[in-house]
């Protein structure tokens, strides 16, 4: 384990504490793991991204 690396705890049972380091992908490694045929539309995501952030502002204010 070194300075900056990334883990993950989970406690099973009350004796027993699990710690796994989450390995560092590359980029070469996460666009082929992550690789989709679907095209990249930066401008629809973000619309959509804003909408939801939009609704969730109203909805809490309405709770208000």
């Amino acid at each position: 384990m070194k300075p900056g690396d990334k883990v993950h705890f989970s406690v099973p049972d009350s004796r027993t504490i699990v710690l796994k380091i989450i390995p560092r992908m590359t980029l070469a490694e996460m666009i082929e793991r992550y690789a989709s045929d679907e095209p990249y539309d930066e401008e629809r995501i973000r619309e959509e991204w804003q909408a939801e952030a939009a609704d969730e502002v109203i909805k809490s204010l309405a709770n208000d």
